[in-house]
């Protein structure tokens, strides 16, 4: 026999508000990952922990997985960069220097099982540093493939799609998290992952105002505070 801390959602068939703690439950499940018969025909439940699944009623529960980038740099403008930063912080945005930064980052969605439907995906970054007034970072899908040990701004700049998938962080304070909406994304490259290329990190303002920001990267030694994908998803 399992125990699981669950999210109850209030009403069959609904997704669970899991920032009410008055629903947290602990269920036991059987060997087989059913749940005791008592509740199984009335509420299905979504696992808290990470990558974990239940049954419940016969049916699959939604799950998550936190994934860490495969590859993430910056690319730049400045000619002491040599075209890319690699380093504890990922800038991205127009410095006062009057240099250009972009963001890459690329996760690999490989591990998610067959079948899946994903439901949320959310890119989460933590902000090191800020300059300037501060406004929000877009992201945009990246549409060439690129390596984090060779790629350039000359040769990856422009490589983006030019509709904006998202944005956020305006006005965010160093050392709290930025979120931002990546379904649309997430569910692109586990559709197709032979065009997963990843995303690009852009800043609003790119010649006007002054903007800009450093997010931990995944070289960052604090391994809390890396980039992660939050997927939730049912099998």
């Amino acid at each position: 026999m399992r125990e699981l801390a669950v999210v109850v959602a209030k009403e069959p068939g609904t997704q669970p508000d899991t920032g009410d703690p008055g629903l947290r439950r602990t269920i036991r499940l059987d060997m087989r990952g059913q749940e005791e018969d008592s509740m199984r025909t009335v509420l299905c439940w979504t696992v808290l922990l990470a990558g974990a699944l239940a049954v419940c009623g016969g049916h699959a529960l939604a799950a998550k997985v936190v994934l860490s980038p495969i590859a993430a740099v910056s690319i730049s403008t400045h000619p002491t960069d040599g075209d890319k930063v690699t380093s504890a912080s990922l800038p991205v945005g127009f410095d006062t220097d009057n240099t250009l930064y972009r963001g890459l980052m690329q996760f690999d969605l490989s591990g998610l099982p067959a079948g899946a439907t994903i439901t949320k995906a959310t890119l989460r970054l933590y902000q090191v540093g800020a300059k300037g007034v501060n406004l929000p970072v877009y992201v945009y899908r990246t549409n060439k493939s690129w390596d984090a040990a060779t790629v350039t701004w000359a040769g990856h700049a422009a490589s983006f799609s030019p509709t904006a998938i998202t944005s956020g962080g305006g006005g965010a304070a160093n050392g709290t998290w930025v979120t931002y909406n990546v379904l649309i994304l997430a569910k692109s490259w586990y559709s197709t992952p032979g065009r997963n290329f990843g995303l690009m990190l852009r800043g609003s303002s790119e010649g006007g105002d002054w903007s800009f920001h450093r997010y931990a990267s995944k070289d960052q030694g604090d391994n809390p505070v890396h980039p992660r994908l939050v997927i939730e998803y049912t099998p």
